[in-house]
Formats: C-alpha cells, structure tokens, sequence
C-alpha cells in the first residue's frame, strides 16, 4: 500500500488570513491539538482569504509546519541529509538548518526525508527523524541539548515507512509514542530527556497522541495498531 502523505514539505507558503491576528502553531494539529485556528473578526470582514506571504523551495518530507513567534519550523531532506529548519516568519529567510541523520529513503513509492511534525515548546525544538533518533533543539540557533534513540530507549521496532508520530506536551512531559513492549506510550523530561513513565503494549504507524480535558484534567489519548 503506497503512502498518502496529508503534506509535502516541497513548498512551504504561509498563507495568513488578511483579517486574523497572528497566532503561534507550535505543534501537529496546533496549540489546541483541534487543527483549528481561531478568530475573532471574520464577522465584520468584507473580503475574507488567504494571500502568500511568502515561499520557500525545501526537500521532500511529510513534516508539517510549526510556528512560534518569528520562527517557522519543519523538517525536510536535501537528498543527503534529513534536516530541521528554522525560517523567519515575517519573509522566510532561513534562520539556521540542523542535519540530524541521513536521508531517509521512502518505502514502497512514498517520499523520502523526514515524516513526523517537530513540536516547539519552552524555547526549544522536538523533533523524531525517521529511524527513530529524538532530539530537542535549541530554538535560537538548533544546537543540540538531548538526543536519545527511540528503538534502544523502548525496545520498538521502527514502522514500515519509518516514525511518524509527532510529539506533544502534556502535564509537563514530552509524549512521545514509540510502540515498544509495555512502554508505547512514555512521558520524557523535556529538559533531560530522561524517561519519567511509560505504558501500554501496542504497535504503531502514522498515529500520534493528542490531549483532550476531562474535569478540568489534561487526558492523552493515544490509537494503537
């Protein structure tokens, strides 16, 4: 079964609505994890759309695009190295560009580079490549703080397509789905990235978590295989 990606990081527009305010996007499906960006002034608007601000050409990949503050962040291939880029919001000028593995061939037609969106939080970066290597960046300049391997760290085993799960945060950890034995689903210091909980015994693909309220409590839902 070939791969449908939801988006390419081929081109990478910012498309701003001429009657919303700016707002941060600094995760997959954004800061509400809804997808849904939210306005306040469309009632009174005569003309509502989308106009490109700006363009960039990048590598291939299936990341989606971040946003916090001025820096826009995704992740892509050059045809040698995966990487993850910081771009300035206001005109797209390239901010600095972190290699964090070699090119990750796509299985069976799907594109090759990196599939799982980056998450930015607290100043910083998270990021999966597609052979599983975590990492959290410093949002100012991309150096590196932690890393740690996925598949070692939880005794996974990598999808077929490679990972794509996207991080979250949630109560203060890192969420990050890996699919090993006990520990699918594991909390990580995002300051560390030492592992504070793990649990649940599932496989996964393309799923990622999501956090919902329930009586005032942050809830992480998680699909398996």
């Amino acid at each position: 079964m070939r791969f449908k990606a939801i988006t390419c990081a081929v081109f990478f527009p910012l498309l701003v609505a001429a009657v919303l305010p700016a707002q941060d996007w600094p995760a997959f499906r954004g800061s509400t994890g809804t997808g849904m960006a939210v306005g306040t002034s469309l009632a009174d608007a005569e003309e509502i759309g989308l106009n490109v601000r700006w363009k960039r050409e990048l590598g291939s990949g299936y990341s989606s695009v971040v946003v916090s503050g001025n820096y826009v962040v995704t992740m892509y291939t050059d045809g040698t190295h995966d990487l993850v880029g910081a771009f300035a919001a206001a005109d797209g000028e390239q901010i600095w560009s972190v290699p964090v593995g070699d090119m990750y061939k796509g299985e069976n037609g799907s594109f090759d580079g990196p599939i799982s969106t980056p998450l930015i939080a607290d100043d910083k970066v998270f990021c999966l490549t597609p052979a599983g290597r975590l990492l959290c960046l410093k949002l100012e300049d991309g150096s590196e703080l932690w890393s740690l391997d996925v598949i070692e760290t939880f005794e996974s085993q990598k999808p077929m397509y490679g990972f794509a799960t996207s991080p979250i945060m949630a109560g203060g950890s890192l969420i990050v789905q890996s699919g090993g034995e006990d520990q699918s689903l594991s909390g990580i210091d995002p300051a560390t990235g030492e592992v504070r909980w793990s649990c649940t015994s599932d496989r996964i693909n393309s799923q990622s978590p999501s956090v919902i309220a329930i009586d005032g409590r942050e809830i992480v839902l998680a699909a398996g295989g």
